[in-house]
């Protein structure tokens, strides 16, 4: 489990930060149901690869 702090915005806009991983940011700005895909790619893609 990895302590993490993030922030949304307006269209999509997200950046995650990791601290002991790094950062990830990700952007899928204007895109029906951005923010459900950028919690998808970063659970599903990033946070599996550095497990």
């Amino acid at each position: 489990m990895h302590q993490s702090y993030q922030m949304a915005g307006t269209g999509g806009n997200k950046v995650v930060v990791v601290p002991d991983l790094g950062l990830v940011t990700t952007t899928n700005y204007g895109v029906r149901n951005a923010h459900q895909i950028t919690d998808k790619l970063i659970a599903e893609h990033i946070l599996s690869a550095v497990k």
